[in-house]
């Protein structure tokens, strides 16, 4: 056995399931939302696939900024901080995938982004 293998199995496995519990939550929407979401707007909104997908590739690419930024603030300011992260983060994740889901007739790629960068601001919250 390694060394990093004995400290992993002298952690809590209550710790271990509240560090994986916010993954596991934020995977079961991830699925639907990065292999439905982009056929559900190119046919089914009218978007088609190459606005869809840079609409899909802006959030992404805004996706790429907002991870280090909030990881490095919640390394800096402590556990207190990243339960209200969580917190803000969850509140902030359940409208957006709704609205991401249930586009008004007439959505457009300003929606598909707006909202899709917004859930995933939220997930990265979240995690």
């Amino acid at each position: 056995m390694s060394a990093s293998t004995a400290s992993i199995a002298r952690l809590d496995r209550r710790v271990l399931w509240a560090y994986g519990l916010p993954g596991l939550v934020t995977a079961i929407p991830t699925i639907p939302v990065f292999t439905l979401l982009p056929t559900f707007y190119a046919e089914q909104v009218g978007l088609g696939l190459a606005v869809t997908g840079v609409a899909l590739f802006a959030s992404r690419a805004l996706d790429v900024v907002t991870d280090p930024l909030v990881g490095a603030l919640s390394d800096r300011r402590g556990q207190p901080f990243r339960q209200r992260l969580l917190l803000v983060g969850a509140l902030i994740a359940a409208p957006a995938l709704v609205m991401l889901l249930t586009p008004p007739h007439g959505a457009g790629a300003l929606w598909l982004f707006a909202w899709s960068a917004l859930l995933y601001l939220a997930w990265t919250l979240i995690r």
